[in-house]
């Protein structure tokens, strides 16, 4: 069986909630949903298939080594979309 895995950040709940109004509004404004179907996230690495056991080892330790790094910052600027169904905020690379 193959599982498909998202490596992401979830920000804190006071910048989803502002980021939530602004993919509110734009769905609204350009009839775009697909967008508000998950939550707001950035996303680290694309989406990773996986079939095989070890595999699925191999990459939740690599996510728990990671996983305890210090804070940081992380700038939110302009907008952007894939194709013409998902639209998404753009984030500078730090």
């Amino acid at each position: 069986m193959e599982n498909l895995f998202l490596v992401c950040l979830v920000p804190p709940v006071s910048v989803v909630e502002d980021i939530d109004e602004i993919r509110t509004y734009i769905s609204e404004k350009f009839n775009v949903y697909e967008s508000l179907k998950r939550p707001a996230h950035i996303t680290l690495y694309p989406p990773v298939k996986l079939s095989a056991y070890d595999a699925e080892k191999r990459f939740f330790k690599a996510l728990a080594d990671a996983a305890f790094s210090q804070p940081f910052t992380q700038v939110l600027r302009n907008f952007n979309s894939f194709l013409e169904h998902t639209f998404y905020l753009d984030v500078e690379q730090n």
